[in-house]
């Protein structure tokens, strides 16, 4: 078996595979990403072959989001001990066997299990890749790294509805979903073969022992659980949601702070580590997070279940009208990791606010406009949309990470993760909750309906800006000129003397 070199030198000289072996790891993570936004194009075909609820079809994507918000950090720090590698192949094969459940799903009831494991199998990938960036780039490359990876996500963004639109037009409505998933499968070998092969293996720490924090994924998944059931089933008729659950997650969400401060006040390895969270460039990036992705994924959502469910679209039809999106988040992502070095975290704010503009935009050209043309006259909101969730996605993470220490790479990635998946497992059923509310109470006006629905992730968006502004003036990430020197620079090994105090 053939393996890489580590990535850093004794002299401290870039590993010059380092682009090489970071591209297999992009490949895996854009399997992943894929898989998600596929999702989008095939939930009303699904919804109709599998007959399933608004509950299941809310699961169906929060599912996936809230299983890999609880075991992300764990898989980072087994990462960190273990070595990514061997995470990373080990999510590939878990990753390749919930697909393939996933394309044999019998029931709605199978295919959101079937999503859950798939959530668990995406957040051991993540992290390793996220965790690779930090470890083979530095400074200015660093920058550029997150600038290509979130192009992957654009990317993958464009694709997975396109391919599984024309997918599911030419194998049929009732069967084309299980082919979208196969088709996957053949690109996920092939990662899982070149990463056991060419990844670099980073040493073990700890000797050879990782300590999870179980009580904090058990109390995390217990209050994300509260907090999703009675949002995901307030579209199912004859159901009354269980709001008091609300409070009982709000409850658990406290109790999972408390518990992470003490493991870390008693020298124990925590969940989410409080010194990461103490840190400005984390806090602010990792809160802005939280919104801007509980804007983000449900924009898909509702449009494909509108173009096709309301206007009747083809699979393929309603991922075309949402191609300018993905297009402008791609622009967005390579003009931000070029520019980030010199604006800093003023390009998460002006990301954030085009977000929000185009979602409002958007919201109000939907209410008004209901035709055979609507994806024309929704295209420029979308478009805009797209240039600022690039500028959010590549400028936003890199600039949390950057005071991060190698040591802890995959373990603040996967943190941030966290930020990502929460956002999505929240900000997807209060959005879909809406739209199936308002189609339910206007006799099956999907214009209103799909209004009202955007209009969640606007607002998301906007609590977004108004973070990304804090943060800016908090943390002072203008542009710096060491960001922006040809020649990159080590980060930072220790957090700064505010680290200590997290304990306190």
């Amino acid at each position: 078996m053939a393996t890489m070199a580590s990535a850093q030198t004794t002299t401290n000289q870039p590993d010059p595979t380092r682009w090489r072996v970071l591209s297999i790891g992009l490949v895996g993570a854009f399997m992943v990403m894929y898989d998600t936004s596929m999702m989008n194009a095939i939930l009303p075909t699904m919804q109709a072959a599998l007959h399933m609820s608004p509950t299941q079809v809310t699961w169906a994507t929060a599912g996936f989001s809230l299983a890999g918000a609880v075991t992300l950090v764990p898989a980072g720090r087994l990462g960190d001990d273990f070595g990514r590698r061997r995470m990373f192949v080990i999510g590939m094969v878990l990753f390749l066997l919930a697909s393939l459940s996933c394309a044999l799903a019998p029931n709605g009831s199978w295919l959101v299990g079937s999503r859950f494991v798939m959530g668990i199998a995406g957040s051991l990938v993540i992290p390793q890749v996220v965790g690779l960036m930090q470890q083979l780039f530095t400074g200015k490359g660093r920058s550029k790294a997150f600038g290509v990876y979130a192009a992957i996500v654009a990317m993958s963004t464009a694709w997975g509805p396109l391919i599984a639109g024309q997918t599911v037009d030419g194998f049929g409505q009732q069967n084309g979903f299980r082919y979208v998933f196969f088709l996957g499968m053949p690109i996920s070998l092939i990662s899982l073969v070149l990463g056991y092969r060419r990844l670099p293996q980073t040493p073990h720490r700890g000797g050879g022992r990782s300590k999870v924090d179980f009580g904090g994924m058990a109390l995390l998944a217990l209050a994300l659980i509260a907090i999703v059931l009675p949002l995901a089933e307030n579209g199912d008729k004859g159901m009354t949601p269980p709001w008091w659950l609300l409070g009982v997650g709000a409850v658990l969400l406290a109790a999972f702070v408390l518990w992470e401060r003490s493991l870390d006040r008693r020298g124990e390895h925590p969940m989410i580590k409080p010194r990461l969270l103490v840190l400005p460039s984390f806090s602010f990036s990792f809160i802005t997070c939280l919104f801007f992705y509980a804007a983000f994924p449900p924009i898909f959502i509702l449009l494909q279940l509108y173009f096709q469910a309301g206007l009747h679209y083809s699979a393929l039809q309603s991922s075309l009208g949402t191609l300018l999106f993905p297009i402008g988040s791609m622009a967005g992502a390579l003009i931000s990791g070029r520019l980030v070095p010199r604006y800093g975290r003023r390009m998460v704010v002006a990301g954030c606010l085009m977000m929000t503009a185009g979602l409002a935009a958007t919201s109000l050209l939907s209410l008004n406009s209901n035709g055979g043309n609507i994806a024309v006259v929704l295209a420029p909101g979308l478009l805009v949309c797209g240039l600022g969730a690039g500028f959010v996605i590549s400028s936003n993470q890199s600039l949390g990470l950057y005071d991060i220490p190698r040591t802890d790479a995959s373990t603040a990635g996967g943190t941030y993760q966290v930020g990502v998946k929460i956002g999505s497992a929240i900000g997807i059923p209060i959005a879909t909750s809406v739209f199936f509310s308002a189609l339910a109470g206007n006799r099956g006006n999907f214009a209103d309906a799909v209004a009202a629905g955007l209009a969640i992730p606007a607002c998301m968006a906007f609590l977004a800006s108004l973070v990304a502004v804090v943060g800016l003036v908090r943390t002072k990430q203008w542009g710096t000129r060491e960001a922006s020197e040809d020649t990159d620079r080590e980060p930072r090994e220790e957090a700064p003397s505010a680290a200590p105090a997290a304990g306190r």
